[in-house]
């Protein structure tokens, strides 16, 4: 099930996870609760 896609996966949650933080720092908190409700 895993293999090919494994690291493509990781790599695009990782991303993901960093958008989320710097968009926290950025853009405040409440803009960060907004898109995470999305």
């Amino acid at each position: 099930m895993w293999g090919y896609g494994e690291r493509r996966y990781r790599i695009f949650f990782f991303a993901l996870l960093m958008i989320g933080i710097y968009a926290r720092m950025f853009h405040g908190a409440d803009w960060g609760d907004k898109a995470s409700l999305n």
